[in-house]
């Protein structure tokens, strides 16, 4: 097992208060920053600030903040799959929402499995003047083309002109993903 693979196993968690703010993260999280070089995100940059402040787009937001408050009024347990791209990798997440004391949340984040895209782009959220953007769904990270859902790898196959260019994405989620989640609840 490699280095990488190795601390993929390492529990990766965060604790919400009642007013969700990160309070506290597992003993591993600086690592996983590291490996995965966000160093916006070692524990000194994120414990004491909102969680809302590090999640990117109103319906990411909006599905993170209806997870959250499921988990506190159903008083249990909630585990959710989801989607949590690299510009290297596609990677499939499981989160586990646990109810603590005093209004308190634990999230926990599992690496499912991981598998090298084709093609390796940057997806970033600020809109560049001039430069078309991109829907990208929150849960499973397809994108959009006119009214068909595509894999990163299917949109780069068929825009072969975006050459090694960084994608301008905005997030919703695609129809497949929220029959998924209206399933589940």
């Amino acid at each position: 097992m490699s280095v990488a693979e190795s601390v993929q196993q390492l529990p990766l968690w965060y604790e919400l208060d009642a007013n969700n703010c990160v309070v506290a993260v597992s003993e591993y999280w600086d690592v996983h920053a590291m490996m995965y070089q966000t160093p916006s995100l070692l524990a000194k940059n994120i414990i004491g600030k909102a969680l809302d402040s590090q999640i990117s787009g109103d319906v990411t937001q909006m599905f993170t903040d209806t997870m959250i408050t499921s988990a506190r009024v159903q008083a249990k347990s909630l585990t959710r799959r989801y989607r949590c791209d690299s510009p290297t990798h596609k990677r499939e997440m499981e989160m586990v929402l646990t109810p603590l004391a005093n209004g308190h949340l634990r999230i926990a984040h599992q690496l499912v499995s991981e598998t090298a895209w084709q093609h390796t782009r940057r997806m970033h959220t600020q809109a560049k003047p001039g430069k078309h953007r991109i829907k990208r769904c929150s849960m499973c990270n397809q994108l959009l083309d006119g009214d068909e859902w595509l894999s990163q790898d299917a949109y780069l196959a068929r825009y072969p002109e975006l050459g090694q260019t960084d994608l301008s994405v905005y997030y919703g989620i695609c129809p497949e993903c929220t029959a998924g989640i209206k399933s589940q609840n």
